[in-house]
């Protein structure tokens, strides 16, 4: 059976590079050949932010509208997507620990730690 693919296209070498930092880059990295193709991912936006925490609640079978996420989208500005996933499982993790249901006290203290990096 056939790939479809030639033998060159077989042997071919594709490398990815990242960096938090474009405008460091080298100019000669960005030259036709080389790392042609640049593909940016913007934090999010409010409107997406409020979606993420509405989506993880549904996710996890709980009501969305316990929980003042306009709030939490508000207070969440200029953060990843990653680190709004951090925040989540951080306050699932407290209400955890605390054998009660996730509150949004919880929520609260997960953005000290996760967002806002507020130590106790």
């Amino acid at each position: 059976m056939s790939s479809g693919l030639s033998a060159s296209e077989k042997n071919m070498v594709i490398i990815i590079g990242l960096t938090n930092k474009p405008q460091n880059l080298d100019f000669a990295l960005l030259q036709h050949g080389r790392f042609g193709k640049q593909f940016k991912f913007d934090k999010p936006t409010y409107k997406e932010r409020v979606s993420f925490f509405v989506k993880e609640c549904e996710r996890r079978m709980m009501d969305p509208k316990r929980f003042d996420i306009v709030k939490l989208a508000q207070e969440t500005e200029g953060v990843s997507f990653g680190t709004l996933l951090a925040v989540t499982k951080r306050a699932f993790l407290l209400a955890k620990v605390a054998e009660v249901g996730v509150k949004q006290e919880h929520f609260e203290q997960a953005l000290d730690t996760e967002a806002k990096n507020i130590i106790f």
